[in-house]
């Protein structure tokens, strides 16, 4: 079984550059949301962001997210336009905030602030039986929703092999012991299911809004195995064996199974080589993460 991955998320520390703001608030006539320009103050950078930087955006129409995305985007494997039409199908099933703005650059996209809390707000520890039925039923609405060959499909060891490219140039050296095997006994998927996976569903990523759960953060998203949304928040919200069972038991998954196990460990392979490819990890303890991924990973065959 995966080990909780709740010690890496990091909350951002970075300041707002006034440049970026001035830049993006110069372009307001294109967003068709105001009737005048925005100032400075109307712009308030957010924490917590791990992969882009972002802002609270306050305007007569509403209030608003300010995404500027990540100078890094192509080293993480990322892709504008599927993350795009992912989240504009999620947001008409009222599962995603709604997209409103989309520069032409891709630099930055403006987008529905969610008016609740975070799902880590909600837990106290653990999340609640009520809780995770009604978060199981959005997933299930979004593993339902139609896809067409417009979308990729994610292939674990495609999306690995991206990661591990960028780790090596990182710390140049020879990985083979650690990438090969993974690469290797990882690489299959968990069953032939493919839906409209978020990717991502960490509690940081589930915002209420309006009464009801939805995810941002849909940078990930791809069409992909249901199972690895499911493990994806199991992972991350730290789910103990009790409740593990309690919420695959609201997928019809058997917790002992070879297809979650094998889905677990692949969500924590993800994870692990996505904080190496960021620099978030030192190098002993990406080593030490993906040996014990190995040590499990041996035990599905």
């Amino acid at each position: 079984m995966a080990a909780s991955l709740s010690w890496l998320f990091l909350p951002c520390t970075e300041p707002p550059h006034d440049a970026q703001c001035q830049h993006i608030l110069a372009e307001w006539q294109n967003w068709d949301l105001c009737d005048h320009a925005p100032g400075v103050d109307d712009m308030v950078l957010m924490t917590g962001g791990l992969t882009n930087r972002s802002w609270a955006l306050t305007l007569d129409s509403g209030e608003y997210v300010v995404r500027l995305s990540a100078a890094n985007s192509q080293s993480l494997d990322i892709c504008r336009e599927t993350e795009y039409r992912i989240q504009q199908r999620a947001a008409q099933a009222g599962l995603a905030p709604r997209i409103r703005y989309r520069s032409a650059d891709d630099s930055y996209w403006i987008v529905d602030r969610a008016d609740g809390p975070e799902l880590s707000e909600c837990m106290r520890g653990s999340i609640s039986t009520e809780l995770m039925t009604i978060l199981a039923q959005q997933l299930i609405r979004l593993h339902t929703l139609p896809f067409g060959p417009d979308l990729p499909e994610l292939h674990v060891a495609v999306k690995a092999e991206h990661y591990w490219r960028a780790i090596e140039a990182r710390w140049p050296g020879d990985w083979s012991q650690q990438r090969l095997p993974l690469q290797h006994l990882l690489a299959e998927a968990p069953g032939p299911e493919r839906a409209l996976c978020h990717m991502d569903p960490n509690p940081l990523n589930w915002r209420l809004h309006q009464g009801r759960w939805i995810l941002i953060d849909w940078e990930y998203a791809a069409v992909g195995h249901p199972c690895w949304d499911i493990a994806g928040l199991a992972v991350s919200a730290n789910m103990k064996a009790e409740q593990q069972q309690q919420w695959c038991a609201l997928f019809g998954i058997d917790v002992m199974g070879k297809d979650w196990q094998r889905a677990l460990l692949q969500e924590h392979y993800f994870a692990v080589l996505w904080y190496g490819v960021q620099g978030m990890i030192d190098q002993p303890r990406l080593v030490a993460e993906l040996d014990e991924l190995h040590r499990a990973a041996r035990q599905l065959d």
